[in-house]
């Protein structure tokens, strides 16, 4: 990421504005907020810094300070940028809630919003309107208040990833785990060699909604619109119990996103992950991305017709 002073054409000494350079491409193209791969746009973390003994007039008395963000791109590409109330991560989803500032409908070439902030930290999401719109963009961040903004990592940055398509069928399309054929869900065999962090394991089906469980394997002896999905068992048997679970992407989620199970620290073993949706009977096909700091053994258990 390339970001640089700028003058402020306002001539107000007291601002400060800078601009970020970068690119949209086949990868990080994630289009509007109604397509699942929203969350591969580009992203920032902007940190807004507490405005006290400032007397400019773009800070009011609640000490919240302007704020104005400002996209520009070739005029082929429709552009849009939003920012959410955040810890600075990177946001899979837009919610109304959440927003406080938004440049309204994309426009081609340009896109404006100014917005009063309180101090504290933000997500600044930059998009384009289709997924196929690619090309050079500049993003640039004005203040009277002193801020801080940097890009935040793609999912996985820096890590192996893992990537397995699958989907349920009439057969393995059984529901969750209060279901009594739940063992015959999708199941995948993990190998984890050593001591590593197991990453951001996320469910993205190709259709609606999703989650899924991550399960300890047993030793041997001596995961319409409505429809969700999720994933948490040890080599599911038929006695159907989440004993074994290790983690879990949470409840059954809708999200066009899909749902996913955060980074965490994974001992050395074989684990099952094991993708499910809710209700049964969901034809579905999704896609299964792991990320780890190690590479890993990821493998479909194939059973059989019993």
């Amino acid at each position: 990421m390339n970001v640089q002073e700028d003058d402020m054409v306002s001539g107000d000494p007291e601002h400060v504005a800078l601009r970020i350079d970068g690119v949209l491409t086949n990868k990080t193209a994630g289009g509007n907020c109604t397509h699942p791969t929203y969350m591969v746009n580009p992203q920032y973390h902007l940190r807004v810094h507490n405005t006290g003994t400032s007397t400019s007039t773009s800070i009011d008395k609640r000490n919240k300070t302007q704020v104005i963000l400002t996209a520009q791109g070739t005029r082929d590409i429709s552009l849009n940028v939003t920012a959410v109330w955040s810890q600075g991560e990177r946001i899979s989803e837009l919610s109304q809630k959440e927003m406080v500032a938004h440049s309204g409908p994309y426009t081609y070439g340009h896109a404006r919003v100014g917005a009063h902030l309180a101090p504290g930290d933000y997500t600044v999401v930059l998009s384009a309107f289709e997924l196929d719109q690619t090309g050079k963009f500049t993003l640039k961040v004005e203040s009277p208040s002193p801020f801080e903004i940097e890009a935040i990592p793609q999912e996985g940055a820096g890590m192996y990833v893992k990537t397995v398509r699958g989907e349920w069928d009439l057969t393995t399309a059984v529901g969750g785990p209060s279901q009594t054929r739940y063992h015959r869900n999708p199941v995948y065999e993990v190998t984890i060699p050593c001591a590593s962090e197991f990453g951001y394991v996320s469910l993205h089906p190709k259709l609606k909604s999703t989650s899924f469980t991550f399960l300890q394997r047993p030793s041997p002896t001596p995961r319409s619109r409505s429809r969700r999905i999720h994933q948490p068992l040890p080599l599911p048997s038929s006695s159907t119990n989440l004993q074994g679970c290790i983690a879990s992407s949470g409840p059954y989620s809708d999200a066009l996103s899909g749902v996913d199970i955060p980074k965490r620290s994974i001992s050395p073993g074989k684990y099952y992950l094991v993708p499910s949706t809710v209700p049964r009977d969901a034809i579905l096909c999704f896609r299964l991305p792991s990320y780890s700091f190690l590479p890993i053994l990821l493998s479909l258990q194939v059973r059989s017709s019993c």
